[in-house]
């Protein structure tokens, strides 16, 4: 299996089904969908456990609420692709070719340990661009560099990027904290030695 996408789920009744469907209609075969219901109060858990019974691509994890550090972090024990990306519940996929465009990256290059792509913030119908600096792609200390710099280049979210699966192996997010991504992904690049920053 190529990717499995993790989806930390807490009272996002409204928003959860854009996200999924966004999910299964990428034009883009070899995934698997897991939904980790953290506890939520609303109507979230039976949506997920729809899902499961309509899409074999789907599992659902119910566990009690330990926020979502806890979520994301059984999620990637459960995982099974050999790549992996986080998408927010209340988020979604704009473009159908995001996972096809840059899982093809990596095939592409087997040295190359993240890819990053662009984001978007959609408000009232309107569409602005929150990171898309320009395809390139950063090694070694430049990762640090940028990554520390602050500039912009690599950007503290997890939900924009698509792991090679075995750089994660010992990396976790640490619970009870605000800004887990910050942390997460700051003992990341850490340790990385190739991001690329995509346009798709």
């Amino acid at each position: 299996m190529k990717i499995s996408v993790i989806v930390p789920v807490y009272k996002v009744e409204k928003y959860l089904k854009r996200c999924v469907n966004s999910i299964l209609n990428q034009d883009f075969e070899d995934y698997e969908i897991i939904l980790v219901d953290d506890g939520s109060p609303d109507g979230c858990p039976a949506i997920c456990d729809e899902y499961a019974k309509l899409y074999a691509k789907i599992s659902v994890i119910h566990k009690k609420n330990g926020g979502v550090a806890s979520a994301r972090n059984l999620g990637l024990e459960l995982a099974m692709g050999d790549f992996i990306t986080f998408v927010d519940s209340d988020d979604y996929l704009g473009n159908i070719d995001t996972y096809k465009n840059n899982i093809s990256i990596f095939l592409d290059n087997p040295l190359i340990d993240i890819v990053q792509y662009p984001t978007y913030l959609v408000e009232n119908g309107n569409k602005k661009i929150l990171y898309k600096p320009k395809e390139q792609l950063l090694l070694g200390n430049e990762i640090l560099k940028n990554w520390y710099k602050g500039n912009g280049l690599i950007n503290y979210c997890v939900w924009n990027k698509i792991y090679r699966r075995a750089i994660l192996n010992n990396i976790r997010f640490p619970r009870r904290i605000i800004f887990e991504d910050i942390v997460f992904c700051t003992e990341l690049m850490d340790k990385v030695q190739t991001v690329f920053l995509s346009e798709m």
